[in-house]
């Protein structure tokens, strides 16, 4: 049985069915989209079209996303005497199934393949379409007879604007005047995000570089598109999570700068050149600095036990990177919120990952704290040296002394920073023997800072009294 592959479409689709209907394409001008990174894109876009007759028209716009938020569609038509009556979204599915039901819909004749009843011979048919069940087809033939046939003895006769048919379509009922004209398209749409990468090179200065890392999975390709990264997070009725598409990287990377801009308390980054957003994962070079000043140290944030401890206990470093956003330390630029990664030099200058972190929006002017991960050659012990707790007068009383043993274990000198809190709400007293090179600040009510500079294989002990309530 000689089978027919289905090549889009039909005999006398668009004469029968499409008559009053006219085709905008997908050759977009003057593309433009705003990406944000809770998962949505504002779209704006232009196409060219011919209205033949003053009539009522049905005006489709083809191939938008799949993922289009209808209700916020706002079309300009270029005729200020264009009314726009109703307006509808359709996902033009192109299979067997949905090509016969819409014969079947329309009376449409249809040519099919008929077998004889001696099962050798086959006869070229018209007729139509009754039914659909599983692959066989219910045909009532122009005289009257009623015959089935297979799925795979249609045949779809090559119709190239059925083509465009296949994609998503926007539909109008506009009356207008004739001639030719153009409309300029406003929506949203979900499922493209966008977010910054950053990777941070640590040597005797740092460099910065930033990626803006999109991702598009709305259905469609936008072509050669100006491009707006907008920071911040805009307020919805409703949220769905970004669908990100975990696919390929392309890297592109431009001499011009990505310009910024306040927008309304937010900021916007505008892609200076075009770019095409296939689906997938795309990124573009928006940052690069060097020679930024840091600072590195072993940090732990803590409170002081107002508990029994016995023996010691033992604990870890984070490991901090400190950039400060200011121009006269090498950045002064707004960070949108991201994932960094850092990477440093060994002794033969070789390059090795050591830790990411995440980054909520920095603006001009903030401190931005990287923890890169865990020290492992920086430790600290805990010893609870007096604990007494009692009441007196009805009110309790506490007093706690405990030692702290530090030790840089590592080959070269170490910053250590340590963040004790403490209950400040009743009253009570704290003494601790933080000397030199022991520093001691108070950050607030109810929290110290002890900082530490050691060299190589240094320890420094310190004892820390406590003492609630005190008479």
């Amino acid at each position: 049985m000689k089978k027919t592959f289905l090549s889009f479409i039909v005999l006398g689709l668009l004469s029968t069915l499409l008559s009053n209907e006219i085709l905008v394409n997908d050759k977009s001008k003057d593309l433009q989209i705003t990406i944000y990174s809770q998962g949505i894109g504002f779209v704006k876009e232009r196409r060219e079209f011919y209205i033949p007759n003053s009539d009522e028209t049905m005006l489709s716009f083809v191939g938008v996303p799949k993922s289009i938020i209808i209700d916020s569609v706002v079309p300009l038509f270029s005729n200020p005497h264009t009314v726009l009556f109703s307006q509808s979204f359709e996902h033009n599915i192109i299979n067997y199934q949905t090509i016969l039901e819409y014969y079947k819909k329309h009376g449409l004749y249809i040519n099919f393949y008929e077998i004889q009843k001696n099962l050798k011979e086959r006869v070229f048919s018209s007729g139509r379409v009754l039914s659909l069940f599983g692959n066989r087809v219910t045909i009532q033939k122009e005289s009257g007879a009623i015959v089935t046939a297979l799925v795979d003895d249609i045949v779809f006769n090559k119709r190239s604007t059925f083509v465009e048919r296949s994609d998503p379509s926007l539909t109008w009922r506009i009356k207008s005047q004739k001639g030719n004209q153009s409309v300029v398209l406003h929506y949203l749409t979900n499922n493209i995000s966008w977010l910054a990468n950053y990777t941070l090179n640590l040597a005797e200065k740092a460099s910065l570089r930033g990626w803006i890392n999109i991702e598009n999975s709305t259905g469609v390709v936008f072509k050669n598109a100006k491009i707006s990264c907008f920071a911040g997070e805009v307020n919805r009725a409703y949220n769905e999570p970004p669908r990100l598409m975990q696919n390929y990287m392309k890297r592109e990377s431009d001499s011009l700068e990505i310009k910024e801009e306040s927008l309304s308390g937010y900021h916007l980054y505008k892609i200076p050149f075009k770019e095409t957003l296939f689906q997938g994962s795309k990124q573009i070079n928006f940052i690069d600095k060097a020679d930024v000043n840091y600072s590195e140290y072993a940090y732990v944030d803590m409170y002081i036990p107002t508990h029994q401890i016995y023996g010691v206990e033992k604990f870890t470093f984070e490991h901090i990177v400190e950039l400060d956003n200011r121009e006269v330390d090498g950045l002064g630029v707004e960070l949108p919120k991201g994932k960094i990664r850092v990477f440093s030099k060994d002794k033969s200058q070789e390059l090795h990952f050591i830790g990411e972190d995440y980054i909520n929006n920095l603006s001009k002017g903030d401190r931005l704290k990287i923890n890169v991960g865990k020290f492992f050659d920086v430790k600290g012990e805990i010893k609870q040296i007096i604990f007494k707790s009692s009441h007196r007068k009805s009110k309790e009383h506490l007093l706690t002394k405990v030692g702290y043993s530090l030790h840089n274990k590592d080959v070269e000198s170490r910053v250590i920073k340590m963040m004790l809190h403490y209950e400040s709400d009743q009253r009570h007293r704290i003494k601790s023997n933080c000397k030199s090179p022991c520093k001691k600040e108070k950050i607030d009510s109810s929290s110290y800072l002890y900082t530490i500079k050691l060299e190589a294989g240094e320890k420094y002990n310190y004892t820390l009294e406590y003492e609630l309530n005190p008479f």
